[in-house]
């Protein structure tokens, strides 16, 4: 999907009560909303794993070079809101990286490196909150 524009669908099934999300991705199952079981907060937990996702998978892209070294790698997504204007925005989304490398010190050395020069460039989402994502709507209503 790199370089590409991506497209996705959503669907409401009245009958079902549920919204169906298409992500166009092979790698990627869609998502199913239950409307009978939100409790808020579904669309702050999108965008929270949408950036794990996105800087997980980069580090991961590099860390995978050296696997054999690599014992264990988890992310903690956390967001936190606050009121602009009179609407609640996010405000900041807060990645926790855990890493446990085994090896020699020198091991560790590499990874911490690695580590943090991904953190300083970030990923694509990352850099796109920080930079400010226009959304344009073009809305299509039909009268039946």
């Amino acid at each position: 999907m790199s370089g590409k524009d991506v497209t996705i669908s959503l669907a409401y099934s009245k009958n079902e009560g549920k919204l169906y999300i298409d992500l166009g991705s092979t790698s990627l199952k869609g998502i199913t909303i239950d409307f009978s079981k939100i409790t808020g907060g579904e669309a702050r937990a999108l965008l929270a794993a949408s950036v794990a996702e996105c800087m997980g998978s980069w580090l991961l892209h590099f860390l995978r070079r050296h696997e054999e070294n690599l014992a264990d790698f988890r992310i903690i997504a956390r967001t936190s809101t606050s009121i602009v204007e009179e609407e609640n925005v996010v405000d900041k989304i807060t990645l926790e990286i855990h890493v446990k490398i085994a090896g020699s010190e020198s091991d560790y050395e590499k990874y911490e490196k690695i580590i943090k020069r991904i953190i300083a460039r970030g990923c694509l989402i990352s850099r796109s909150l920080e930079n400010g994502i226009k959304v344009e709507y073009i809305p299509r209503i039909e009268k039946l």
